[in-house]
């Protein structure tokens, strides 16, 4: 199965300041597009999808949410979950697609991005283990060294994917975006919402659409084990 966890837009606005503090609405915007995006492309999996927001995580930090959100679905008779969010926007759903023939053969799957964190986790049910789970440093850039610690102490085979970026802050915003095709979907709905506020946005970020779109640079991968 496939797990977008995930707040809903309004909730996602007040944690992250994609833009100025003072365009609520804008900001707004930005984390519907990344939640719309998001759903769209686990539908496009066609996986047995299930998309958890405040209305159903429950738990007292990240942590707990995630992992009670992960034993809801086990508890639905799944063996294996793909769990991502919704602040990556170079994941695809081919690349969802391609975790699903991983996690046949590997017990967990890891997809780290920039800053240390993951845009992607692969796990079965025989290698999921609440307490250690929810003992990860989650938001923080510990993340990514956290799980491999934990699939080193479960004894799991692991498979790595290529490290992205995902979007936090501005800075990871205007990234994020020079590295998106001038026709992907994403950047022309967030160009248009900063063209919407255009008094208030830094030049750098009206400069997105100028620029045009740079070679995207290798970037080194874990060792696959």
């Amino acid at each position: 199965a496939l797990l977008l966890f995930s707040h809903s837009a309004g909730q996602e606005s007040l944690h992250k300041t994609f833009l100025n503090k003072r365009i609520k609405n804008c900001n707004k915007k930005i984390a519907q597009a990344l939640v719309d995006r998001s759903t769209r492309i686990a539908l496009q999996t066609k996986l047995p999808f299930f998309l958890f927001d405040e209305q159903l995580q429950h738990g007292n930090c990240f942590g707990e949410r995630l992992a009670n959100a992960m034993c809801d679905v086990f508890e639905k008779g799944f063996d294996k979950i793909i769990v991502i969010g919704n602040d990556c926007p170079s994941l695809s759903a081919g690349l969802i697609k391609e975790a699903a023939i991983k996690l046949n053969k590997n017990d967990v799957l890891l997809a780290p991005t920039a800053k240390g964190g993951v845009y992607l986790i692969g796990i079965s049910r025989q290698h999921f283990e609440k307490s250690l789970f929810e003992k990860i440093n989650w938001q923080t850039s510990a993340v990514f060294e956290n799980m491999i610690q934990y699939a080193e102490e479960k004894n799991s085979s692991t498979y790595f994917f290529p490290c992205l970026n995902d979007i936090n802050s501005y800075s990871d915003l205007v990234t994020s975006l020079s590295y998106l095709s001038y026709i992907d979907s994403f950047r022309v709905i967030v160009t248009g919402i900063i063209a919407s506020f255009w008094d208030f946005i830094p030049n750098t970020c009206m400069s997105l659409r100028l620029q045009p779109v740079p070679a995207k640079e290798s970037l080194r991968g874990p060792p696959v084990f």
